[in-house]
């Protein structure tokens, strides 16, 4: 079918045959989706290499109808209009796993979030992966960065399952040893949306990363792009991180945060408070060190100790005048 089209359109009929058909496309997956072509890697430039990316798509017929039938009644573009509204075949089974699930229910949740991994997990385009990982996410009430995550380390491990089978295969992930692959935790929130906003305004980079250091992110793909960030030349784009990043996991959470969407309305509001409370953070931890090197200091004689209790001093005065401005006394 490559050597005639772009893409293809399946059209099932809205009877109790065509029903059934949609019902087993989720099965049918491995079997219309090259896996050797799948692969959601991310090149050093930021572009998503999509070699072998051929579109399936469906599209469901009126009630009481088929192909013949619609054409007979009411004409071609009746039915073209069928066939210009058809939607990914993972687009489409994705919701229909979303709608068997009871989501009302803790069980019935992680039933679809596990349907919905494996779905995207075989999703050979990287940017309709993230589409459909923010829509699942947000109908599941779970992060759409942790369950593409999850998708794709099945479809890493898929991958590796493969190639056992093909001397010499490659594993699609040259930057790290076979058997390495991350199984990172979710990031929290704030993590997360702190890296979001660094990304996505200028000004949250220009006033945040003076005071933000990588051992302060417990994730780890989070603290590797953050490294990338407070290492990146002064005015480089965040695509161009890519490539002072040290795997494809890391790249591709990195891709992963760059397309989705997020507006910050109050963005000086936040920045602002965030200022003050990493100041706070590092005006205590320069605190706690004077304090033990003072105790150290005095310990063997050091005639430093004068010079650090003074720096110990102001910084207690300027913390104390701080407090004040803050509860206005």
């Amino acid at each position: 079918m490559r050597r005639y089209a772009d893409e293809v359109v399946s059209v099932f009929d809205a009877d109790a045959a065509g029903q059934k058909a949609t019902s087993r496309l989720e099965e049918m997956l491995t079997d219309v989706m090259d896996l050797r072509n799948l692969g959601w890697s991310v090149s050093r430039t930021g572009s998503f290499e999509k070699a072998g990316y051929f579109p399936i798509k469906v599209a469901v017929l009126p009630e009481g109808h088929d192909p013949d039938s619609l054409l007979r009644a009411e004409g071609a573009q009746a039915l073209q209009s069928r066939l210009d509204a058809a939607r990914s075949i993972l687009d489409f089974v994705l919701e229909r796993a979303l709608g068997e699930e009871d989501l009302t229910t803790a069980r019935g949740r992680s039933a679809a979030h596990a349907r919905v991994s494996l779905i995207l997990s075989r999703v050979p385009n990287a940017e309709e992966a993230t589409a459909l990982a923010r829509e699942a996410a947000r109908r599941l009430g779970v992060d759409s960065t942790q369950l593409w995550i999850e998708a794709q380390q099945l479809q890493g491990a898929r991958a590796r399952r493969g190639g056992q089978d093909r001397p010499g295969a490659s594993t699609g992930a040259p930057d790290r040893p076979a058997g390495t692959a991350q199984a990172w935790p979710a990031p929290s929130l704030s993590e997360r949306d702190l890296l979001l906003m660094l990304l996505h305004t200028e000004e949250a980079r220009t006033g945040l990363l003076p005071y933000l250091e990588e051992v302060q992110i417990a994730h780890p793909g989070l603290r590797a792009v953050l490294g990338a960030l407070r290492r990146a030349p002064e005015g480089i784009a965040p695509e161009g991180l890519m490539a002072d990043l040290p795997g494809e996991a890391e790249r591709s959470l990195l891709a992963a945060l760059l397309v989705e969407q997020r507006e910050w309305s109050d963005i000086h509001i936040q920045v602002t408070e965030l200022q003050k409370r990493y100041d706070i953070r590092r005006r205590k931890q320069r605190i706690r060190e004077l304090s033990l090197a003072i105790t150290q200091a005095q310990a063997t004689g050091d005639p430093a100790v004068a010079s650090l209790q003074a720096e110990l001093r102001s910084l207690q005065d300027q913390a104390q005048a701080v407090r004040g401005m803050v509860t206005g006394r």
